[in-house]
């Protein structure tokens, strides 16, 4: 989960499933941690937790600065957090916190997929409405 604000505020998500998880920091730890599981129960160990963080951080400042670029705005992004729950309750909150603003919300979906590994993730960027309706009338 990476918060983001400025003249556009909103949300941007990179949605792993647990395995893809695991098979991603695989990769990006390339071999640093051959075993791959948690002393404390935990899904990810932390330096899987943080190897997730710095690509879905990446991943999402890509999208941001772009918007940022395209339509001239200064944007900031918040460092990012790894929440560990079943998608819908993730993406339930945060339209709980946007419905308190809007009575709708424009939300943008990409799947990534490496389909020779059967590894994926989706990004989810949720724009806060009222600042994009504040944009399309003039600022």
């Amino acid at each position: 989960y990476v918060g983001f604000e400025g003249e556009i505020g909103g949300s941007a998500l990179c949605l792993y499933r647990p395995e893809d998880g695991k098979a991603v920091a695989g990769i990006l730890l390339a071999g640093i941690e051959d075993d791959h599981s948690s002393s404390d129960g935990k899904i990810l160990s932390d330096m899987e937790e943080s190897a997730l963080l710095e690509l879905s951080n990446v991943i999402t400042s890509g999208f941001i600065d772009a918007w940022a670029d395209e339509l001239k705005l200064a944007l900031t992004q918040h460092p990012p957090a790894l929440v560990h729950d079943f998608v819908p309750a993730i993406v339930e909150q945060i339209m709980t916190d946007i419905a308190q603003k809007s009575a709708y919300t424009i939300a943008f979906n990409t799947r990534l997929l490496v389909t020779d590994m059967n590894i994926g993730l989706d990004i989810l960027v949720l724009p806060d409405v009222t600042a994009i309706e504040r944009l399309r009338s003039g600022r």
